[in-house]
Parts: structure tokens; sequence; C-alpha cells
């Protein structure tokens, strides 16, 4: 049964979501989540391909903040990032699993879409739970049945760039400080300068 969800929320330090769980098994491919085919659409499009064969009511009825729990080799397959554009088009918040392939969760970094590995959420989560999530610590709570898990968060640079909204956004943060210095020295020189004209003209 779906839960009402929670919107993700990241506040400072806090990255917490809570809602309905999205179960699936080992080794899902990336082309299981959405096939490659489906890519060029629009993403309004894109999220009623997604899961579309092992869960035909996923693009109906998943709901922002809900979460996704897998199984070992979690996006396994190919390595372009077309299935995480389309997961994140969902508004699904994050995915819980005991493993997830190397490109899947790479690209899941650069998207901005957070996850934890923990080896015994599979098995104490079933599908439909409501959980809550910390992304910072680790530990899920699951509402459904009262039993806490701790997991294995992103850390270090893969946090800051979730937490800077992904890749790009990382990659422009020290250029735009750069940008939002040089414009100050360049309001500040320009204040320094009608100062001095002003000085002048009292002179005269």
């Amino acid at each position: 049964m779906a839960t009402k969800s929670k919107l993700f929320a990241v506040a400072g330090t806090e990255m917490r979501s809570r809602g309905r769980v999205w179960k699936f098994g080992d080794f899902l491919d990336a082309e299981e989540i959405c096939a490659t085919q489906y890519f060029p659409l629009d993403p309004l499009e894109l999220r009623q391909h997604v899961f579309e064969i092992l869960r035909p009511e996923f693009g109906k009825e998943v709901a922002p903040g809900d979460l996704i729990v897998g199984g070992r080799g979690f996006g396994v397959g190919v390595g372009h990032d077309h299935c995480n554009v389309a997961l994140k088009s969902t508004g699904v918040t994050g995915v819980i699993a005991v493993s997830f392939g190397t490109q899947f969760y790479r690209h899941c970094v650069d998207h901005a879409m957070p996850l934890i590995r923990a080896k015994d959420a599979f098995t104490a989560i079933a599908d439909g739970d409501d959980i809550e999530v910390d992304f910072l610590s680790g530990e899920i709570n699951n509402h459904s049945s009262g039993a806490t898990i701790s997991g294995g968060p992103l850390e270090g640079t893969q946090l800051e760039i979730v937490m800077a909204g992904g890749l790009i956004p990382y990659i422009r943060e020290p250029q735009d400080q750069v940008q939002a210095s040089v414009l100050e020295s360049v309001s500040v020189s320009v204040s320094v300068s009608v100062s001095e004209l002003e000085l002048v003209s009292v002179s005269v």
C-alpha cells in the first residue's frame, strides 16, 4: 500500500527522505530500469517507461519521495547514464541496495541521487514499506516493521557532489566563486574611484 511521501530535503547538513519502498531483486540490469530506446523522450514521458517490464504500474503510482531498495549488483550492465536520468525523472529520492553496478553508482552521484549500501536492507525491508532514510548517517528506519538498519552512506567528494546538486554544479561552484570574487573586486574598485572623484570635486 502506498504511503504519503516526504520530499527529499537538503537543509544544511541534513539529507533525509521518507516514503514508500519499491523493491527489486539481485543484479537488476540498467536496461530493466529503463530501456535505452526511450532516452530521447521528454522527462515527463520518460518516467512512464521506468521499470515498465518488471513493474508496469510504477510509472503511474510512483510518488516524489519514494525510495528504491535492491539486492546485489543493482544497476549492472551498460555504462551510459540514461537509466539514472530516467529514474531521477520519477521523483525517487534515493536507492538502497546490498551492492551496486560500478557505472550505475557513479552516474547516480553525478546526477545527485543519494545511495546507501546496506547488506541487511534487502531482508529487513519489504515492498511497500514506509521507511525513513538519513543519507548522511546511513541509518534507515522502517516505520512499517519498527526495524532500524545501518548502511554505508556516501562520503567525501561523492557526498559533496550530491549535495551540490550533481557533477556539473559541483564543477561550476569554484568558477562561480571566482566570478563572484572578481565582481566584488570590480565593485569595490568602482566605489573607490567614485569616492576619489567626490573628493576632487569637493577640493575644487
